[in-house]
């Protein structure tokens, strides 16, 4: 088994501009590169296979955006290391992973993409991890939809936070920033819901969407900085 292009991923960014890769199922250590390995050479079995998976997505986005299949290593705060003027993410699970790289022409821009299992954010966590505001729409919805919605906004926080980190190499928080969804065709929009410092580095509202993979809910953002002049509607 090895990573497929996700063309269903790539539709989550709302420019368009991006390459993705999957893989459904394990990865395999072998797979690595040495310069990889070093990160998860104590990390249990799982834990290496997940990473491994993850690295393999990533260079197979790489090399279809025209680019090298270079080890990715970590960075500060646990990020990937992308080689220079590239700008991507990854995220993996148990059993599923998901990378996605610009296709070049906009690498100014941040991307985040994030998995997460259905039914992971359960009620109780919701007080942690969402807004007054978020939690009273989340009470609005169908039992049937709240669980996907729930766990799509807590992805897309995180996805956020994936895509700005690279920029900003700060802190945020989930009650940092406040998630406007929309079941109905699976998109959202993100504003600031404090006056962090770090949250005016960037144009707002970001836009985002995410997307079911059986059991998993994959969730997207591009956030364009507020220096690039861009609208973050471009």
């Amino acid at each position: 088994m090895s990573p497929r292009r996700a063309a269903s991923i790539e539709a989550l960014v709302p420019s368009g501009a991006a390459v993705a890769f999957e893989l459904m199922g394990e990865g395999d250590p072998a797979w690595l590169h040495p310069d990889e390995e070093q990160f998860v050479v104590d990390a249990v079995a799982s834990r290496r296979r997940q990473f491994a998976a993850g690295r393999a997505c990533a260079r197979a986005a790489l090399v279809a955006s025209g680019r090298e299949p270079v080890a990715i290593v970590r960075s500060v705060g646990r990020c990937p290391a992308w080689p220079a003027g590239v700008v991507g993410s990854i995220s993996h699970t148990a059993g599923y992973a998901a990378a996605i790289v610009d296709q070049g022409d906009a690498p100014e821009r941040g991307l985040g993409v994030d998995v997460e299992h259905l039914g992971r954010v359960e009620p109780h966590l919701f007080e942690r991890l969402f807004t007054a505001i978020e939690r009273d729409r989340l009470a609005t919805l169908p039992a049937e939809s709240r669980e996907e919605v729930a766990t799509a906004a807590f992805g897309l926080k995180e996805a956020f936070y994936k895509a700005q980190f690279p920029r900003t190499s700060a802190w945020v928080g989930f009650s940092d920033v406040q998630v406007e969804f929309d079941p109905a065709d699976q998109t959202a929009v993100l504003r600031p819901a404090t006056d962090l410092d770090v949250l005016h580095a960037f144009s707002w509202p970001i836009h985002g969407r995410w997307t079911r993979r059986d059991a998993l809910v994959v969730s997207a953002v591009e956030a364009w900085p507020a220096s690039s002049g861009l609208s973050a509607d471009a």
